[in-house]
């Protein structure tokens, strides 16, 4: 019986205010053995929200009092009908912050990368750890990428870290130039099996063109940057290209 107040619709579920439940079981609720399937914020709708009803993923932080963080849980939508929500595909992180006035204790943080998870300059971060003397906090390669080509892009970062590369310098240096091309010789494979129909072996489902457009993209992309990379002592040369840097890279 529903009246004024009582039932609130967010689209993909439905909130009866009276007891703070669901109305219809969480679909991935069988990941979360923790929560009850018709729970719903986490059971803490003071603290948490879930306006969409799902995203990639959301991971819930607190900060105590003291400044330490605790990732509390991650909320995985990838299976959900659209895989993601309204806000588009990315990575929302709620935060509670102890520390704060009652005004400021819950933020919100959303990264939008430029395909799945990984494919991008907005990596996942591990907003529940210190940051480093400039602000920046480790990144978080723990959320399963989406597909395969997504998982390529994770591995491309990891390749990077191992050289100690980062940002526009670690693009354009010649340390990462093995990284890049076994990055495209993966978007090749990722392009092959969409030609040809195969499966992702991530998703177990065709490779959709999404993703193959991102792969693609991403080797237009790095097939540019790498041509300088063996003149990396060059500065005019390292120069010239950062100009297509800016060009592509906001895209790969």
């Amino acid at each position: 019986m529903n009246a004024d107040g009582n039932y609130l619709d967010f689209g993909n579920f439905g909130y009866d205010t009276r007891v703070a439940m669901r109305r219809n079981q969480e679909p991935l609720s069988a990941k979360y053995p923790h929560l009850s399937g018709y729970s719903a914020f986490g059971s803490n709708p003071i603290i948490f929200s879930d306006p969409d009803g799902f995203q990639y993923y959301s991971v819930i932080i607190n900060i105590d009092k003291s400044g330490k963080g605790t990732k509390l849980c991650v909320v995985d939508y990838t299976n959900s009908k659209k895989g993601y929500g309204p806000k588009g595909p990315g990575v929302e992180y709620q935060i509670h912050d102890e520390r704060q006035k009652n005004s400021l204790k819950y933020g919100t943080i959303f990264l939008e990368n430029n395909y799945g998870v990984y494919q991008g300059s907005e990596n996942p971060k591990k907003y529940w750890e210190k940051p480093d003397k400039n602000g920046n906090y480790p990144d978080d390669y723990s959320l399963p990428p989406i597909d395969e080509q997504d998982a390529s892009a994770m591995q491309h970062d990891k390749d990077y870290d191992k050289v100690g590369a980062k940002g526009i310098v670690g693009v354009l240096s010649n340390k990462t130039l093995k990284a890049d091309q076994n990055f495209i010789k993966r978007a090749d494979e990722v392009n092959r099996k969409y030609n040809n129909k195969i499966n992702d072996k991530i998703t177990g489902k065709k490779v959709t063109e999404n993703a193959n457009d991102a792969s693609q993209y991403s080797k237009k992309f790095f097939n540019i940057i790498d041509f300088p990379k063996s003149n990396d002592n060059d500065n005019k040369e390292t120069k010239k290209h950062e100009n297509k840097f800016i060009d592509y890279g906001p895209k790969y």
